[in-house]
């Protein structure tokens, strides 16, 4: 191909063409090829597909980066600010691409990602905590899940494993029981499963008090799940943590107005609402499930304290 044919072609080339290209060059599993697809076609393929990367200008990139910002996916859900930095983030690898093995331009310039709502604060203050509760939709597990775990300081994947059964509405206690990870496989190192891990450490299995008020909204949607449903069961009947926190919990605090904070801001609240209202160390540490006191007075009590 001679060298003019050849320019006119990448003269040519698509915003699709070009994550092609990007997705090709890249060593990843399949499966991980295939969320960057998803995610592509879900969300940018209808904005930016087919327009030329060389036709898109600094003016033209900014009403692209207006309608990514405010737009919303394939389904017409609503974008929340984990997703759309995530998705400049990917178009600013794409671009980079582009520009260094196409010399295409580089159309993003100085694009700031969202984030000025993340930070690196690790608990919610009592006044968001408020705000969380006042947001809770009533009835709905995912909100009153996330709010179980700010009062109890279960684990991401203690809540993504919790069934209808270990709700005792009666005495309001939660049996925490298991635990729900993605983990690899251990037959194929390149590929991973989603594991529902059963306790059989008494530490780590534990009863913890439910609050009155979310107790008093389980008693009645308990009516209607059977005891070995998942609590929080997804789409394949299990949710995946990763899934929770990037639609349930990003979603939950966008809607209240919270500033986002990590999944693990959840326990740290509650860790540290408790050592200031007084709590030992020693029951901290049954409480939370850790492996002994020690671990949790050097991961948690003392930095509090």
């Amino acid at each position: 191909m001679s060298i003019v044919k050849e320019q006119i072609l990448v003269n040519d080339m698509t915003v699709s063409d070009l994550f092609e290209e990007w997705l090709a060059s890249k060593t990843i599993r399949s499966d991980t090829a295939n969320n960057y697809r998803i995610k592509y076609r879900r969300y940018l393929e209808r904005i930016l597909g087919g327009i030329k990367v060389n036709d898109i200008t600094a003016e033209k990139w900014k009403e692209l980066e207006t309608e990514i910002s405010n737009g919303t996916d394939s389904r017409g859900d609503s974008l929340t600010l984990t997703g759309i930095r995530s998705l400049f983030q990917m178009l600013r690898s794409i671009f980079t691409y582009g520009t260094k093995n196409y010399g295409l331009n580089y159309p993003m310039g100085e694009t700031n990602l969202p984030e000025d709502r993340y930070t690196s604060e690790t608990v919610f203050s009592p006044h968001e905590v408020e705000i969380l509760r006042k947001s809770v939709k009533p009835y709905k597990p995912d909100h009153l899940g996330i709010m179980l775990c700010i009062y109890t300081g279960i684990q991401l994947g203690e809540l993504c494993g919790a069934k209808w059964g270990d709700f005792d509405t009666d005495e309001r206690v939660l049996r925490i029981r298991r635990s729900l990870a993605r983990e690899h496989d251990k037959e194929n190192d390149n590929k991973t499963v989603l594991r529902l891990t059963e306790y059989g450490n008494e530490r780590t299995a534990r009863n913890l008090h439910i609050p009155d008020w979310i107790n008093d909204q389980l008693i009645l949607l308990k009516r209607i799940h059977d005891d070995n449903e998942m609590f929080i069961p997804g789409k394949s009947g299990r949710c995946e943590p990763v899934i929770f926190v990037s639609y349930s919990y990003t979603g939950f605090l966008d809607k209240a107005g919270v500033k986002y904070r990590s999944f693990t801001a959840t326990r740290n609240t509650y860790i540290k609402v408790s050592v200031e209202n007084g709590m030992s160390s020693e029951e901290l540490s049954l409480l939370l499930g850790d492996p002994s006191e020690e671990y949790t007075r050097k991961k948690y009590y003392d930095k509090v304290k």
